[in-house]
């Protein structure tokens, strides 16, 4: 037999899965019929009347079906929030949260269709969008009504949907930022580009001029949406959700910042050293401008924080300082390996690729020796051997210069035996030698990692013959469920032998 407690969750299940796909029957057919309305108001081209016929039944067949199956599961659900625990229950709110989370979600994509097609094209026809908008608006605004007339019992179904809205919000603002740039980056080179680089027929500055335009509105747009997601889960300071996202979008917006930043001052170089490469500085304006977006915003999120999102404030500290190490780190690996690349290739490639190769491998070598160093020294400062911060980082270096190692040692020894045999390419024998340098750098980063987790762990190993801290050793029973909470408080009101 069927526990109640499951028979009543199968039941909330049941009722709201009904429910939503009855509020999106209702939602295409009140979208379809709004934009027939706006259309006819003359904001729109309008259809044709046999369009506007099967749109018009379309729309009634939904309501048709949609208004009373929905209708008799809203009248079940509603006699049922007589009782508190219903009404503060979990699936209950993530239903309305999802209500909430797919309705900005619309409007965010709706927004953006609009946004590009009204820059590509003055008066053009957004009606679609424009309803599709303001449905979706009136089904989130009315589940954010709901969902403060029975509070929840939990805050997780909030904040997960928040940080999905969050997510997708913070994706499209930093990829349309980055477009923005690369379109103003397009209109500074283009000066500069070759003539025969441009078709005859196609004029790329009026085209940029509308990505930029575009892209500009949409990453707004973008942000706003972000900050309706921040304010519906802004008093959530604890949750493993938000925490976990800032640090994803801070990580990635490291990356991108660095190593955007180390390509553009190649190009930078490059392009005053000769005009004709002005793409090459104007490339890397995309990436660092997303990655400082993510940079600030999450970073922003990350440091009010500290000491206040269940972690002590170091451990958000120590984090803080981990990513800009590790992609610093990499940097030097990668500017090493083409410094190699470059010197064993000077005699069969043009001087002008080998000063090229030389410049971005210089690049990378100076953003990411000062990203590293002074990220690793404060890293290392601020952790001790017990840290979880600094095994997971020095455990993160530890397997990526393995699995790194082992294919460049793969690719050496590959091209080796292939030219030695006879039977490879005729620039075997130079491959395995540029990936010898790569090999022997990567060893190195292991070793030197491997030796200082293995003395991190020595130094946290207790001695053996020590007897355990009898209260530590309580609380640990507690935390793996072995002792009650009750037991153990009953416990320590007694002496512990």
């Amino acid at each position: 037999m069927i526990a109640p407690s499951r028979g009543a969750a199968y039941r909330r299940f049941y009722l709201y899965s009904a429910l939503s796909v009855a509020v999106i029957a209702v939602a295409v057919a009140a979208a379809i019929l709004l934009h027939i309305a706006l259309q006819s108001l003359g904001l729109g081209e309008r259809q044709s009347a046999n369009d506007v016929s099967r749109n018009v039944s379309l729309a009634v067949a939904l309501l048709a079906v949609a208004v009373p199956v929905g209708g008799a599961h809203l009248w079940l659900i509603l006699r049922s929030l007589a009782d508190p625990a219903e009404r503060a229950s979990g699936a209950r709110h993530q239903f309305l949260n999802l209500w909430v989370a797919f309705a900005l979600l619309v409007v965010l994509f709706a927004g953006q269709a609009a946004l590009s097609t009204l820059s590509q094209q003055d008066g053009a026809d957004v009606t679609l969008q424009g309803s599709l908008l303001a449905v979706a608006a009136v089904v989130g605004a009315f589940a954010a009504w709901w969902i403060l007339q029975t509070p929840p019992g939990s805050p997780q179904p909030r904040v997960r949907s928040a940080v999905v809205v969050m997510l997708v919000a913070m994706a499209g603002a930093a990829f349309s930022l980055g477009g923005a740039i690369g379109a103003a980056g397009s209109l500074f080179a283009y000066p500069y580009a070759s003539p025969t680089f441009v078709p005859s027929n196609f004029d790329p500055r009026s085209f940029e001029q509308q990505t930029l335009r575009s892209s500009y509105l949409v990453a707004g747009l973008a942000l706003a949406i972000w900050s309706f997601g921040f304010a519906w889960q802004r008093q959530f300071r604890e949750t493993r959700d938000r925490f976990g996202l800032a640090l994803a979008g801070y990580g990635v917006g490291s990356a991108l910042l660095l190593v955007g930043t180390a390509f553009l001052i190649d190009g930078a170089v490059r392009f005053v050293r000769d005009q004709a490469q002005a793409e090459a500085f104007t490339g890397p304006w995309a990436p660092v401008a997303a990655g400082a977006l993510l940079v600030v915003v999450n970073g922003a999120l990350l440091l009010p924080d500290r000491g206040r999102n269940g972690h002590p404030a170091v451990t958000t500290t120590r984090l803080l300082l981990a990513f800009p190490a590790l992609v610093g780190l990499g940097l030097i690996v990668g500017a090493l390996g083409l410094a190699w690349h470059a010197v064993l290739e000077r005699d069969v490639m043009p001087a002008a690729h080998i000063a090229d190769d030389l410049t971005q491998a210089a690049a990378l070598v100076v953003v990411g020796a000062l990203a590293y160093v002074p990220s690793w020294l404060a890293f290392r400062a601020r952790t001790t051997a017990d840290s979880a911060v600094r095994r997971f980082y020095l455990f993160t270096v530890v397997c990526l210069a393995l699995v790194a190692g082992l294919v460049s040692a793969v690719l050496v020894t590959y091209n080796a035996i292939t030219a030695v045999a006879g039977v490879g390419e005729g620039d075997a024998a130079r491959t395995a030698a540029s990936w010898v340098e790569p090999t022997l750098v990567l060893v190195f980063v292991f070793a030197t990692h491997l030796a200082l987790l293995l003395r991190d762990q020595r130094q946290t190993r207790a001695p053996e013959g020590t007897p355990a801290d009898p209260l530590l050793a309580l609380l640990e029973d507690v935390r793996a469920g072995r002792v009650s909470a009750e037991r153990a408080a009953a416990m320590i009101g007694r002496p512990l032998v």
